[in-house]
């Protein structure tokens, strides 16, 4: 039996990033792995409160820590809560 799986259907789970701690943290780790941001891209995190470029607080606009990169040369993480902004 072989399980397929969409964005479309993970898609909504970015949603409880902030509010189901066991989502974020496998989030975070599936993030981290694969280098990636969202299922389809950054945008999906337009489906978080937190993160919607409406939103008012310091994330608005924003993604996770995990979905950014790890400078070769500095050795630290570089991230920004305007990412999207800064892609557009």
């Amino acid at each position: 039996t072989e399980l397929t799986l969409n964005s479309e259907e993970l898609r909504p789970s970015l949603a409880e990033y902030h509010s189901n701690e066991r989502m974020r943290s496998t989030l975070d780790r599936l993030q981290s792995s694969w280098e990636c941001c969202g299922f389809d891209s950054f945008h999906d995190y337009e489906v978080n409160a937190y993160f919607k470029c409406d939103a008012s607080g310091e994330e608005s606009c924003g993604v996770p820590p995990s979905c950014c990169i790890s400078s070769p040369v500095s050795k630290t993480k570089i991230f920004s809560f305007q990412i999207m902004l800064d892609f557009l």
